[in-house]
């Protein structure tokens, strides 16, 4: 298997789960991702070892998330009242301490935000390490100790950001451990 070849795991982003995943019916603003996407990744996320690091970028983030029994928040747009986390704008996210996100991050980052979906209830092997100022979560990791983050925004689209570099290279680090 694929699984047995690899050091970790980046799952990058991309369009919207199918909210069936978790038992919804779609919103009306869904534009789901193939479904052959989301297959090849849920299987390859039942198949890794716990030893294996895995980073979730934005739909990384959510289909970790739902995979481990999570929900998403379906359009955020409708809980904020605005749109305040899509098309790239640069937002403060409060890391919370002791986390894997504060080891590699520091105690806040500023990303950009291209999403209208978010994480919802967070799966019972995850915990929520970073938010953004409206309380959107903004990140999540394993409660296990295993390397597994997420993030809901997009770091590779801020590679000048030191942060951005500090978590790539956490991860790296962590995928040669």
């Amino acid at each position: 298997s694929v699984a047995s070849f690899i050091d970790g795991l980046v799952i990058p982003g991309g369009k919207d789960l199918d909210a069936t995943l978790w038992g919804e019916p779609n919103h009306p603003k869904s534009d789901p991702i193939e479904k052959e996407r989301v297959e090849f990744e849920l299987a390859l996320l039942k198949e890794l070892s716990i030893s294996k690091p895995i980073l979730g970028i934005c739909y990384g983030c959510q289909l970790m998330n739902v995979a481990w029994g999570g929900s998403l928040v379906q359009h955020l747009p409708d809980v904020l009242n605005n749109d305040s986390h899509s098309g790239g704008t640069l937002q403060s996210y409060s890391i919370e301490p002791g986390t894997k996100a504060e080891l590699a991050l520091g105690s806040s980052v500023v990303g950009q935000s291209w999403h209208h979906q978010a994480i919802g209830r967070v799966a019972s092997s995850l915990r929520a390490s970073a938010h953004a100022e409206d309380g959107t979560i903004e990140a999540v990791e394993a409660t296990d100790g295993r390397w597994v983050l997420g993030v809901q925004w997009h770091p590779e689209r801020t590679m000048e950001s030191v942060e951005t570099r500090r978590l790539f290279a956490a991860f790296v680090d962590a995928c040669r451990e």
